[in-house]
């Protein structure tokens, strides 16, 4: 899968995502996500139907002693589509679901450093040979 970023916990002036992280709920307009995949109004709907959300959390630690570690959490986030007259209009986000949560890294029981806090729209890789794009950070 090939991930683009959508950050933060309402929308940015630069983008219209609205994404709650305690529910999972929120909404992702059509032309965020079609810019993001660089696809044309053709290619969009073959997009949409195979796009995942999922919702990441990495946090960065300090160890004792000087050393670092990581922590991440993806949790995969319920869509359905919206539609206008039998056009797509955008995401609606419905709550956590999915494959469940994932975990991986350990936190060392250091102190936090960083995290980073994202929602993410992924589509299969035989789709997009592309980068991932950041379109929102808080």
């Amino acid at each position: 899968m090939i991930g683009v970023t959508l950050a933060g916990l309402a929308a940015s002036p630069a983008t219209a995502a609205v994404f709650d992280p305690g529910t999972g709920t929120g909404f992702v307009q059509r032309s965020e996500a079609q810019n993001a995949f660089g696809v044309d109004n053709a290619d969009f709907f073959t997009y949409a139907n195979a796009a995942v959300f999922r919702h990441r959390i990495q946090t960065s630690y300090r160890c004792p002693g000087g050393g670092r570690s990581s922590t991440r959490e993806v949790v995969f986030v319920n869509d359905k589509l919206v539609t206008e007259d039998s056009v797509i209009t955008g995401f609606d986000l419905t709550g956590y679901g999915g494959d469940g949560t994932r975990h991986a890294g350990s936190d060392c029981g250091g102190t936090v450093r960083k995290t980073t806090d994202t929602l993410t729209i992924d589509v299969p890789a035989t789709l997009r040979s592309r980068a991932s794009t950041v379109l929102w950070t808080p």
